[in-house]
């Protein structure tokens, strides 16, 4: 993984409006990941596209990777990882019926 400077740091993730609730900023601005292709090439990819289309996975490499509470990151992955483990509960409760 990698960022450049037109990603936002971790002090700037947070916007608070005059009521003042803290409401993360919703950007994948400025990361991209290096993904490994069929063929074995690899490419960077900017996040957007990786989370578009394999958000579970992203989710657990930013986890495992330290970087789940940048920005671009932790407004999003506390809601695929919930949803994996509501699909694993309802999968374990129906095979032990």
């Amino acid at each position: 993984h990698k960022s450049d400077n037109s990603a936002i740091s971790p002090h700037q993730g947070f916007i608070t409006p005059q009521n003042g609730n803290r409401n993360p900023r919703i950007t994948t601005k400025g990361w991209k990941l290096l993904e490994e292709m069929k063929d074995g090439s690899k490419e960077w990819a900017p996040l957007k596209n990786l989370k578009e289309s394999n958000p579970l996975q992203v989710a657990e490499y930013s986890l495992a990777n330290n970087i789940a509470d940048e920005p671009a990151f932790n407004w999003w992955i506390l809601t695929v990882i919930k949803h994996r483990n509501r699909i694993i509960f309802k999968v374990k409760t129906r095979y032990w019926e």
